[in-house]
């Protein structure tokens, strides 16, 4: 340990500043295990208790020393570097991805609520569609009824006026065939409103005829 402090202040012209962080590391059995499979000195480089120097006296570029530096100045792997930067792309990448469906999910969301709403208001519309289409149909239902009744009425009118014009017929100045004819026409007559004041018919073809 006192040779190599002495060697770094020889060679660096300054003293070592990361003695406690040697003593730290000098007692971790990963880092001593890296030291140890590390393939043996260059030409160019001389080992000193875990401190590499090379024959120019340099410990390498400002760069170098920050980049193989964790945040306690302690020396790090770069397989670990490579993993740290690894699981942050990861961790970038799952949250991009979490980002993305919790979007599409609230899209989604949206989609069927206005689609449902749209539903409701088809459902709707032809809801009051056929409600109207029904009473459009019983108004024409209705209408045709009337018609028909008074064309019905009419029809019943205009036979009465008839009958009552054959029964107002003198049969005694008729010939003998025509005499036969009109009486058994006015004895028909006669029977058939018999059965319709039975039936009350008849009530209502007098009020028609008035």
């Amino acid at each position: 340990k006192l040779q190599a402090s002495k060697m770094f202040k020889s060679e660096m012209r300054t003293s070592f500043k990361f003695e406690h962080c040697w003593e730290i590391m000098r007692s971790n059995a990963k880092w001593c295990t890296q030291q140890l499979t590390k393939p043996g000195p260059s030409k160019k480089e001389k080992p000193a208790d875990g401190i590499v120097l090379d024959t120019k006296g340099k410990q390498g570029s400002a760069e170098e020393k920050q980049e193989n530096q964790g945040d306690n100045g302690v020396e790090r792997p770069e397989e670990g570097r490579k993993k740290c930067k690894e699981n942050a792309k990861k961790a970038l990448d799952q949250k991009r991805v979490i980002g993305f469906l919790s979007s599409f999910q609230s899209t989604l969301e949206k989609q069927n609520a206005f689609n449902q709403e749209e539903l409701e208001l088809k459902k709707e519309k032809e809801r009051k569609e056929f409600e109207l289409m029904q009473e459009d149909l019983a108004l024409k239902r209705k209408a045709h009824e009337s018609r028909e009744e008074t064309r019905k009425k009419k029809a019943m009118l205009e036979e009465r006026r008839d009958d009552e014009r054959i029964l107002a017929i003198n049969v005694e100045t008729q010939t003998p065939a025509l005499r036969e004819y009109y009486e058994l026409l006015q004895k028909r007559i006669l029977k058939k409103w018999k059965e319709d004041a039975t039936s009350g018919n008849d009530s209502e073809n007098s009020s028609g005829t008035g």
